[in-house]
């Protein structure tokens, strides 16, 4: 009887990474020239694509430097309301979350 050997898949990277239009992730870059598309063809406002262009650039920098930036300000943005690290005399319910110091003030 020959012995446990663990399956083994491919993963390809691509089904890893963040999906990028141009540099910059897709969902941003998509809001970023669908506001460019309204304020041009719906305003007439031909003066927005050069923000249009400059905000891409500035996300295109954003996304290289580090691409899961906009994924950790949601997390912590959602988290905030878990943990807040001063204690208040006032409060009732500590949320602190287990092993955080839950049900002490300091």
């Amino acid at each position: 009887m020959t012995g446990y050997v663990p399956r083994q898949t491919r993963v390809h990277k691509s089904l890893l990474e963040i999906q990028t239009l141009a540099g910059v992730e897709r969902r941003l870059a998509i809001f970023n020239w669908t506001l460019a598309a309204v304020f041009v063809l719906g305003a007439g406002m031909v003066s927005y694509l050069a923000v249009a262009f400059i905000l891409h650039a500035f996300l295109r920098w954003i996304t290289r430097k580090d691409p899961y930036l906009r994924l950790i300000y949601i997390r912590y943005n959602r988290q905030a309301d878990e943990y807040d690290p001063w204690p208040h005399a006032t409060q009732k319910q500590n949320r602190r979350p287990h092993g955080f110091g839950r049900g002490h003030l300091c």
